[in-house]
């Protein structure tokens, strides 16, 4: 976790601010980053040289669409991993196609391998001898998608809708269908240019509105952890999360987590940073450590050590963009760049001011000589700027309730007269206006860490369980709220939770050895909503489907009462 915070004051001032320190690590000197297509029937026969409809058939069309939509717009993955609504028609000739003259996606031959396509939409796509080995379309719509000959091994299709689409000659080798929902968007038929207007604007907003990514820190400092093995399945088929990150390159991690589908971020030690100067070493360090796991194991960031720039080292700062440069070089003469980024965590402790969050700037001399350039490479490179803010490390018995995302906290930003209702946010919005501030506020912010400790030293404000099981379970709940910052509105942020298992070998204070999720037997060290529904869960949703399925049915055969 980070070697230092930002903590932030009940009173934002313009003052600057001092960063508390878990290892009394001294920062050196400054030196001189569509949704299922409802095919909605207005005929019996579906015939395309229908007259003009008649004025009830009208009202009918009108109605299936407003249902589509709603039953799209409402249902859960829950829901429709239940029993099905029957289409309205069994005419084998009904029709074929919902809207006249979409654009055919012409995908054929493309390579796709190891992609995130979570919650894409794809309809009436041409993908013939495509390659999508390893690729994640978990939560998406394929609507009359011709993988005809698509290589499809490793392919994840949780939670997909798969209507009208046609596998001949595909390789489906190891592909997941859990909770796939296959020609169920065959029930309805759409001619209406309006409401497909009004569904292809509620796909978009369906898009925006995803949640957001929460992934989970994976450490193994210690000498009680179930085997990589168990810790793959169980994260696959357990829990929610569906990326990682792993603090090295060890190969039984990496075959452990192949074919599961689940985005692996591999680390490079800081000791090792300086020897990826070397084109030669890195390629040789590739060929050897991540292309022998491809595309079954779904590696996905390449981070180039951790708080790099909050250590003494630097030999270390000054060589950093450098080896992540000639580490970028080298996969992109593997041509795996796209499906690979190369990026590194930051510690808060790289802000010089962070109170009042609009007035946030990274250091003097790190700026300009080391920030500017890493930034610059993760623009070129679309990859993402990682931060670890750890809110705890900041609180006082007067800013708990603030820090655990309790109601009632406010603080205000007397420059922009924002409001923030928790310490994270804060922490966010500092490193957003520092990256404004030397003009690249356009780089995404992905919080590679935080967490909070479920033990601690005495005299540690809220370091218990409690409190720990409230900080998690709100953080994931806000970020993938789309609710964003008072500076980042409307937006989730992708996510690591620190971290999957207590680490009873970690050296330092207590509370390094207490940010496990589980123990090792798996079993919650507290509850934070990530564990896969169980029975009660289950229960409670089936009676909500129920209840819509017996709503839909009546407004149904209402309709068509009335249309005669």
């Amino acid at each position: 976790m980070a070697i230092l915070s930002a903590p932030v004051s009940l009173k934002f001032s313009s003052s600057r601010h001092s960063f508390p320190k878990r290892h009394r690590t001294l920062l050196p000197a400054p030196l001189t980053s569509r949704l299922p297509i409802f095919t909605c029937s207005a005929s019996r026969d579906c015939s395309s040289s229908k007259e003009i409809l008649s004025h009830f058939k009208e009202l009918r069309n009108v109605a299936c669409g407003v249902l589509a939509v709603w039953a799209v717009t409402t249902a859960s993955p829950v829901d429709a991993a239940n029993p099905r609504l029957p289409p309205l028609s069994t005419d084998p000739e009904r029709c074929e196609r919902a809207f006249v003259g979409n654009t055919i996606a012409l995908m054929s031959d493309a390579k796709f391998d190891g992609a995130d396509m979570t919650e894409v939409v794809m309809s009436k796509a041409y993908a013939v001898g495509a390659s999508f080995k390893g690729v994640d379309f978990s939560n998406a719509v394929l609507d009359r998608v011709n993988f005809g000959k698509a290589n499809l091994q490793g392919v994840s299709f949780r939670n997909t809708v798969l209507s009208g689409s046609t596998f001949d000659d595909a390789q489906l080798e190891d592909a997941i269908f859990e909770d796939t929902i296959i020609e169920y968007a065959t029930m309805l038929h759409l001619h209406s240019r309006i409401f497909q207007s009004i569904l292809l604007l509620l796909v978009s907003i369906s898009i925006k509105g995803a949640k957001g990514i929460v992934g989970v820190n994976y450490g193994m400092v210690a000498d009680n952890l179930p085997t990589p093995e168990l810790v793959a399945r169980f994260l696959q088929e357990s829990t929610i999360i569906n990326h990682v990150r792993i603090f090295d390159t060890d190969p039984d991690s990496l075959k452990a987590f192949a074919n599961t589908g689940i985005a692996i971020s591999v680390t490079i030690p800081n000791d090792q940073i300086t020897s990826f100067t070397d084109f030669e070493f890195a390629q040789n360090w590739l060929v050897t450590n991540i292309l022998p796991h491809l595309p079954d194991s779904n590696i996905v960031r390449i981070l180039v050590g951790n708080e790099v720039l909050s250590t003494a080292n630097t030999l270390m700062i000054t060589n950093l963009v450098q080896a992540m440069d000639t580490i970028h070089t080298a996969l992109v003469n593997e041509s795996i760049d796209k499906q690979i980024k190369v990026t590194t965590p930051h510690s808060l402790g790289l802000l010089v001011t962070s109170s009042p969050p609009s007035a946030g700037k990274f250091r003097q001399g790190y700026d300009n000589h080391v920030i500017k350039p890493l930034l610059s490479f993760l623009r070129a490179t679309d990859s993402p700027f990682l931060i670890n803010p750890y809110p705890f490390l900041g609180c006082s018995n007067q800013t708990l309730d603030y820090a655990l995302f309790r109601p009632h906290s406010q603080v205000l930003d007397e420059i922009t007269n924002l409001t923030y209702t928790n310490m994270l946010d804060a922490q966010l919005d500092a490193v957003y206006s520092a990256l404004k501030l030397i003009g690249f506020a356009d780089i995404n912010i992905v919080i590679a860490e935080t967490g909070w400790p479920s033990k601690g030293d005495p005299g540690q404000v809220g370091l218990d369980v409690d409190s720990a099981a409230e900080y998690n379970k709100n953080l994931v709940q806000h970020v993938t709220s789309m609710v964003g910052t008072p500076l980042m509105p409307n937006r989730t942020f992708e996510t690591y939770i620190f971290g999957l298992f207590n680490e009873n070998l970690k050296p330092g204070p207590v509370n390094e050895r207490n940010f496990g999720l589980f123990n090792p037997d798996f079993t919650p060290v507290y509850d934070i909503g990530i564990l896969r529904p169980k029975i009660a869960a289950s229960a409670a949703s089936k009676h909500c489907h129920n209840t819509r399925y017996l709503f839909m049915m009546i407004v149904l055969y209402v309709t068509f009462v009335l249309a005669g």
